[in-house]
């Protein structure tokens, strides 16, 4: 069998969670303890031109006679098969389908600390904690020329009678094939996946360069550390909490207020990922299990953000918020003498989504100055809703944040 793309998805949900940005600062000396919880399901993703497929479907292939020549490894045995072949069935014919079926549940918990260095500039840590349970259900569908090509294979005058068992054998057991397949080629079977780490951590630093009463201007720039699992190219179905390279982004948002408590926000976030080199697979469109493993080259897309959001905050403590953010990436590069694998590896690693948001809670820090509640903290309840992408696992975001100030 076949799997023309491996299955590796990329739950990079913190950079995708802080969606409804603002130019707040931290008063200088004061610090705040942020524990922001986000929690997705996936089953979908989108091809080249935002259509939607099951995350399952590159395990859902035809299993043709070609795939059962290219399976037999005695050259003899081989020319057997292809001779019995003639004028009954082509390589094109079809002996089956598998059939897949896959749901993921991801959860992740970033603790982010902050630090007021002076009035203007606040400098924070994010440090997120991923948990992820991705389950695989794998079966096989026999299809009429099955059946005819082990009753050809039976009848007296083939002399095929043990041919025809190992082949009904194989094809009951297609699953178990392919799997045995996987680990002869050094790849782990498909299975589900349940796993959880630390992700990648994120440093960075906003610094507030305009601070008027109805315009404010920030800067946030810093870099993203590779601490969190990349995945591995020997694992068809992956699910990474990292990049597996640096990245340095900056970013610049704008809050325009039509009232005190009552703005508008627009911003814009560049991430560039810093060239390294990794493991991958030399799969190519025909092939992509007997393939070697090579050290290349790469480097990520460099991703991007912009959105802009309504907010509003008034003396009470209510907190809400309507927002619309669009993303992308652009493709992948590797560097393999390879050119059939090179394409393969590229192909298709460009992304883009657009997502609409809102955000409901409550914070006591207007309490606080009036001396009204002794602890300054804010909770937030946050929705993040797929509306279009490319190339990208479809997922809506639910997140729990709260922060507490002192």
């Amino acid at each position: 069998m076949t799997i023309h793309k491996t299955l590796f998805l990329g739950f990079m949900l913190m950079g995708s969670a802080y969606g409804m940005e603002n130019t707040k600062v931290l008063p200088k000396g004061v610090r705040s303890f942020n524990i922001k919880s986000v929690h997705t399901t996936v089953d979908q993703k989108t091809d080249s031109v935002g259509l939607f497929h099951s995350i399952a479907e590159p395990l859902a292939k035809e299993f043709t006679f070609k795939k059962v020549l290219d399976g037999e490894k005695n050259p003899i045995n081989k020319m057997l098969l292809q001779a019995f072949m003639q004028g009954k069935f082509t390589e094109n014919d079809s002996l089956g389908t598998f059939t897949a079926d896959m749901k993921g549940n991801i959860q992740v918990t970033a603790a982010i600390f902050s630090y007021g260095l002076t009035d203007r500039f606040t400098l924070a840590l994010g440090v997120p904690y991923y948990q992820a349970k991705m389950n695989v259900r794998v079966g096989f569908r026999a299809s009429e020329n099955a059946q005819k090509f082990v009753n050809s294979l039976n009848e007296p005058s083939n002399n095929q009678t043990a041919k025809a068992r190992e082949v009904a054998d194989k094809l009951t057991h297609a699953v178990r094939e392919l799997n045995r397949k996987l680990t002869d080629n050094g790849y782990s079977e498909i299975q589900d996946v349940q796993r959880s780490g630390i992700g990648d951590i994120t440093v960075a630093g906003k610094y507030l360069f305009l601070d008027h009463d109805f315009i404010k201007l920030a800067n946030t720039s810093g870099a993203v550390a590779p601490t969190g699992y990349a995945g591995d190219p020997n694992i068809l179905v992956n699910v990474p909490f990292g990049t597996g390279s640096w990245g340095l982004f900056t970013g610049f948002a704008a809050d325009e207020f039509l009232r005190p408590d009552l703005w508008l926000n627009q911003y814009f976030k560049y991430t560039y990922q810093i060239p390294t080199h990794k493991n991958v697979r030399l799969k190519t469109e025909e092939e992509t299990i007997t393939v070697a493993e090579e050290r290349a080259w790469s480097k990520l897309g460099s991703r991007w953000e912009t959105g802009i959001s309504t907010q509003y905050e008034p003396w009470f403590g209510l907190v809400a918020g309507l927002g619309l953010t669009h993303a992308g990436k652009t493709g992948d590069r590797y560097d393999t003498d390879n050119q059939a694998a090179k394409e393969t590896l590229e192909k298709d690693t460009f992304e883009r989504s657009t997502y609409w948001e809102a955000r409901i809670g409550y914070q006591s820090i207007p309490a606080f100055k009036r001396k009204e509640f002794p602890v300054p903290f804010s909770l937030t309840l946050e929705a993040k809703r797929h509306i279009s992408s490319m190339n990208t696992v479809v997922k809506d975001l639910y997140t729990a944040d709260f922060s507490v100030y002192f």
